[in-house]
């Protein structure tokens, strides 16, 4: 993964790929001042110390002291340049970094539209894979299904892990730190158990914070089983399960996060005792594009219906829509 170069120590370094980079240069003022700060930074490697010429009258006279004089006078003329372009340089990168946190749920947003482009491209594929029975490649090749897998691993995945990729970077060198503290688990955790990769983390695997400590699993001969709900997070396998089980995949901005994580609800959704089952009549991509707009119309339905025996209706995909 390719990162910006950092014309000087605080500049925030980002990934340089197909998805993030042009969110990130359609910014106002964000080329502008990169390149400011560049040019500073070239300008500076050039500016090398001019050696200091000998004089060549006795020393302690008239002219060795002008000499001298002559010196000075360059070497303070370059200070002061050498002040002046790293002044420059420094204003530039805290624009630019004020650009990028300014602008914070705008890119989270737009990775967000993404990351749906990429799973209702890959939902006709998954859809036949799950629906001939196939969990893995081998079960492909048996099932005459290997251009469908083949297209998740080798163009869907790259695309999906490209994506979450940058959403980590932005949290890590953009975001509060407090999103990605209370998003992850409290000690270990492969990537995937993330209130900020899954919304339905909580019912997907309720011991996700403690990595099943807290209900473990144990064997009497070979290695202990895994205790992710999930295969292994490296391809087509991984995006199979996810559909199946009904994942609800969102890069959520910052009030996203905190409407459904913020502190009043999180002690009740890591007091949940078992995942949520949904409907038998609903589809396993229903809640791909669960946005804003859906997740109020559930909380609204919920609170008036309660035939349901708290379990919530089904999820309907709807339209993402940015909040303004």
């Amino acid at each position: 993964m390719n990162v910006t170069a950092a014309p000087l120590p605080g500049a925030t370094r980002l990934p340089r790929n197909k998805v993030l980079t042009p969110i990130l240069e359609a910014l106002d003022g964000y080329r502008e001042a990169l390149d400011d700060a560049e040019l500073a930074a070239a300008h500076l490697r050039e500016l090398l110390p001019i050696p200091r010429e000998p004089s060549a009258a006795p020393p302690c006279t008239a002219e060795w002291h002008r000499d001298e004089d002559e010196n000075d006078t360059v070497a303070e003329k370059l200070d002061r340049w050498r002040n002046r372009a790293l002044g420059y340089q420094r204003h530039a990168i805290a624009v630019h970094n004020s650009i990028l946190t300014a602008n914070l749920d705008h890119i989270l947003n737009q990775l967000h539209l993404r990351l749906v482009e990429v799973l209702l491209t890959a939902a006709p594929d998954a859809e036949a894979l799950i629906a001939a029975g196939v969990d893995t490649a081998e079960q492909a090749i048996e099932a005459d299904h290997v251009p469908e897998w083949s297209r998740l691993q080798q163009e869907t995945w790259p695309d999906y892990a490209m994506l979450r990729g940058s959403q980590e970077s932005i949290h890590l060198h953009v975001a509060p730190d407090r999103i990605w503290m209370s998003a992850r688990p409290s000690i270990d955790g492969e990537d995937p158990a993330s209130l900020l990769w899954f919304k339905n983390l909580p019912q997907l695997w309720p011991d996700w914070r403690e990595r099943g400590r807290t209900r473990p699993q144990f064997t009497i001969t070979g290695s202990p089983p895994r205790p992710e709900p999930w295969p292994r997070p490296d391809g087509a396998e991984f995006l199979i399960w996810s559909f199946k089980a009904g994942a609800e995949h969102w890069i959520p901005d910052t009030k996203q996060f905190d409407e459904e994580f913020g502190p009043r609800r999180q002690q009740l959704l890591d007091n949940l005792d078992a995942p949520q089952q949904p409907d038998d009549e609903s589809s396993p991509f229903d809640s791909l594009l669960y946005g804003p707009l859906e997740a109020e119309r559930q909380r609204q339905t919920q609170a008036a219906d309660t035939s349901f025996e708290g379990h919530p209706p089904p999820i309907f995909a709807q339209p993402y829509v940015p909040r303004p």
